[in-house]
């Protein structure tokens, strides 16, 4: 079985107090010492407050889309908990040689799904169906919702990861970025500007399919151990 961190479903109530109760405390702070040391009335202080506080949960929203989404959308919170689940299943069939990193903050950006195995690396974002996937004007659209952002952000992820590679370990490894449809077993489209696309029933075929990307065991031990250690999931 593959080693695996940071489920969200299992780490989500943790998350959820700790910025909870780091948000009390920013807002405790900054409404004493704007009434105490400022000519501000109350009110004004109360809204600079209250701006501050909206702002920190716009970040923790970034880095964990599911600490808010509990308690004002309980519907799609619970169809999303459910997708993650039925991903990080698949995942968990993996053999031991793999890595997988859920939910993780890489450089500022949130990476859903790191595995990382002596087949190479590999960074995965989850979608519906898959089935209206299409190229307009060379940029990739679900339906009418396009997807520039997270191709974008994949192939940013990808190169980020390499430079850090090759910074630390003195390798050269281009992650594959991933996009996997979660509710479909037929694909509109399978690649798209160098990200496959696949349905989850397909991504365990793929991984292990992929050609060797030149990856000692130890060496992705040792990856893995510094993803461990620097980028702790969200």
């Amino acid at each position: 079985m593959a080693y695996m961190e940071g489920a969200p479903h299992e780490e989500l109530g943790e998350v959820t107090k700790k910025y909870g109760f780091l948000m009390i405390i920013v807002a405790v702070a900054l409404f004493s010492l704007l009434t105490a040391c400022s000519d501000n009335t109350l009110l004004a202080s109360l809204i600079a407050t209250l701006a501050c506080v909206l702002v920190l949960g716009f970040v923790f929203t970034r880095s964990h889309p599911y600490i808010f989404r509990q308690f004002f959308d309980k519907k799609g919170f619970h169809f999303a908990m459910a997708r993650e689940e039925k991903c990080i299943k698949v995942l968990e069939t993996f053999d031991d040689e793999t890595f997988i990193f859920n939910n993780i903050i890489f450089e500022l950006f949130r990476i859903e799904h790191l595995v990382i195995c002596p087949r190479g690396i590999f960074v995965i974002h989850k979608i519906g169906t898959g089935m209206h996937l299409q190229v307009k004007n060379k940029e990739l659209f679900d339906g009418n919702r396009p997807l520039i952002t997270v191709s974008n952000t994949l192939w940013r992820i990808c190169h980020l990861i390499q430079i850090v590679l090759k910074k630390g370990f003195k390798i050269e490894c281009m992650p594959l970025p991933l996009i996997v449809a979660m509710d479909s077993e037929k694909l509109a489209l399978t690649d798209y500007n160098g990200i496959k696309i696949v349905p989850l029933t397909e991504l365990s075929g793929l991984i292990a399919s992929h050609p060797a990307n030149g990856l000692s065991l130890e060496m992705v031990h040792c990856i893995a151990v510094m993803i461990k250690n620097k980028y702790s999931p969200a």
